[in-house]
């Protein structure tokens, strides 16, 4: 319990002299974060990103839950996806719609015995 006392004791101790000031920036960062999401949504829309496809590029594959690294683009193809279909590639967003999606080959180093199919 001492220890608790104690901390009470800093905590009543420590003032902020502009405490203002360091909402505003933190708010501030909050925005800059939003923007920097905003950004990247645009930048990544599949009409941005086509005209810098070409074989031999160098990608770095993510998917929510695993970070697959870098890998080389081998090939890329215009898919049209089936909505009714149960069947969705990794990886479907709606936001494709009926304009389809791009399937990418690309190539990948992949250590021997690693067991992803729980983390998909």
């Amino acid at each position: 319990m001492d220890k608790v006392a104690d901390l009470k004791e800093k905590n009543e101790g420590l003032n902020c002299e502009d405490e203002k000031s360091i909402k505003k920036c933190d708010k501030l960062n909050a925005q800059k974060n939003e923007i920097r999401a905003e950004i990247r949504k645009i930048v990544m829309l599949p009409d941005n990103v086509i005209p810098f496809l070409s074989a031999g590029r160098v990608l770095r594959v993510k998917s929510p839950k695993v970070d697959w690294g870098w890998g080389v683009l081998l090939n890329f193809q215009k898919t049209k996806i089936n909505i009714r279909d149960k069947r969705k590639p990794v990886g479907y967003s709606k936001s494709y719609g009926e304009n389809g999606a791009y399937l990418l080959d690309i190539g990948l180093f992949v250590k021997n015995k690693v067991s992803v199919a729980n983390e998909l």
